[in-house]
């Protein structure tokens, strides 16, 4: 992935080995939240899933413009993508992102707890609380 700023690239990472899951062969689009001091972008490479859709996050520094991967911290384990219940894309409440996980085998949703994540731009993670 390349950031463009004012002309000069930035490369942000690169996901080797990534497959594209898509109903056509249209370019993908990110989504983006907003946050206060960042926007957000996700990335996700498949449109169905059955325990949920993971999503790769980039963050874009509102200051300055750079960009940079962001991981997911979550009860002591920290990932590259985070896990979201297809019917409900995260969402910014209050300065958080809240998500809706997806469910496993089991697992009903009703069950499925929200998580809020606090975002930390200088280091580069969404924290659950």
């Amino acid at each position: 992935m390349i950031n463009k700023i004012n002309g000069k690239e930035q490369v942000v990472t690169e996901l080797k080995e990534l497959s594209f899951i898509q109903i056509s062969k249209e370019p993908i689009s990110f989504e983006k939240v907003n946050f206060e001091e960042a926007d957000v972008y996700f990335l996700t490479p498949q449109y169905t899933g059955g325990h949920g859709l993971s999503a790769y996050a980039f963050v874009v520094n509102k200051d300055n413009g750079e960009a940079a991967p962001l991981k997911f911290v979550n009860h002591g384990a920290t990932t590259d993508t985070l896990n979201y219940a297809m019917e409900h894309f995260p969402v910014n409440k209050n300065g958080y992102l809240i998500v809706t996980p997806g469910t496993s085998a089991g697992t009903s949703e009703a069950k499925a707890e929200t998580v809020q994540y606090r975002l930390d731009v200088v280091n580069q993670y969404f924290i659950a609380d």
